[in-house]
């Protein structure tokens, strides 16, 4: 699994939507296909990193041990 980077956040990503939240606040989803669509990266701000299961950064969930090759 890959770190999180504290060096940048999800602004700018295109797959981050605005959403509106509770009370008037915005929230900031991730929809970047995988297992975490949908994540909240946000809410009135941007966490302050790039989470490590960003897939866009080679992140999952899972570690990589857990998946099986497929021969062919």
């Amino acid at each position: 699994m890959t770190r999180a980077d504290y060096t940048r956040t999800c602004a700018g990503c295109g797959s981050v939507v605005t959403e509106d939240w509770v009370n008037g606040q915005k929230c900031f989803r991730c929809y970047a296909p995988g297992q975490t669509c949908g994540y909240i990266v946000g809410i009135e701000r941007f966490l302050p990193y790039v989470p490590a299961w960003c897939p866009k950064m080679g992140g999952c969930l899972r570690p990589p041990e857990r998946y099986e090759v497929q021969k062919t």
